[in-house]
């Protein structure tokens, strides 16, 4: 009578268990590694990001909007992206084919 597989013993079809968790891309290990931009058009100011960022890399401004102080302890998380009502916060690595250009993004 063959022994019953576990559900942690079991892999996809095609798959090699284990050894492919170390090839999945997840996010960039390591600070300074992420350019993070704010569209100060779209921020409303409600400081979700600031609270979430475990780096502490972004704050309030004096016109109360988000504001990237502390670029280079972003540890690419994407919390602060995720928590953006206002879709106002872009989290990109510093080797992405394109940097982001404000002055090419369309606010309407």
């Amino acid at each position: 009578m063959a022994k019953k597989q576990s559900a942690k013993d079991q892999t996809a079809p095609g798959t090699s268990g284990a050894a492919d968790e170390t090839k999945a891309k997840g996010p960039i290990a390591g600070k300074g590694k992420t350019h993070v931009f704010v569209y100060p058009d779209w921020c409303k100011g409600c400081g979700l990001c600031v609270a979430f960022c475990p780096g502490k890399v972004l704050e309030l401004g004096p016109d109360g909007k988000s504001t990237v102080v502390r670029e280079e302890d972003c540890i690419n998380c994407g919390f602060c992206e995720l928590h953006c009502p206002d879709f106002a916060i872009v989290v990109k690595p510093v080797d992405a084919d394109h940097d982001i250009d404000p002055a090419n993004v369309c606010l309407t």
